[in-house]
């Protein structure tokens, strides 16, 4: 839960550089539709939104919900956002890096079934 947390604090953070007063946790919490103690619990990572709310979040503030959920950048994001989510948390996965990487595992995987099948 604190990874889907610390994401919605970084997309806020990256809000608010851009748009100064704008994006308090009161602010987004109106703007999504649940208390301030909600919100204030999804970005602290003790409980996650409903599937509705990530939604919401994901639409609001021009993000995937695959960042969300899993911290996967989509290359489709708005180039700004995309590129202080980059800077500021190079450990977040690159969605084609990781398509490419699943592609190898089950590249590798294949062969592997296909050696032993024909062994």
């Amino acid at each position: 839960m604190q990874g889907f947390g610390n994401r919605l604090l970084w997309l806020r953070e990256l809000h608010e550089e851009r748009e100064p007063g704008r994006h308090s946790q009161t602010q987004w919490a109106r703007r999504i539709g649940v208390t301030l103690t909600m919100y204030h619990r999804w970005e602290k990572g003790t409980h996650l939104p409903k599937l509705v709310h990530q939604l919401r979040i994901a639409t609001l503030f021009r993000v995937s919900p695959n960042y969300l959920v899993a911290g996967v950048l989509p290359v489709q994001m708005e180039r700004w956002l995309y590129e202080g989510l980059r800077q500021a948390h190079p450990e977040l996965q690159d969605e084609a890096t990781l398509w490419d990487r699943q592609n190898t595992v089950f590249e590798q995987a294949s062969r592997e079934y296909r050696h032993e099948r024909d062994s």
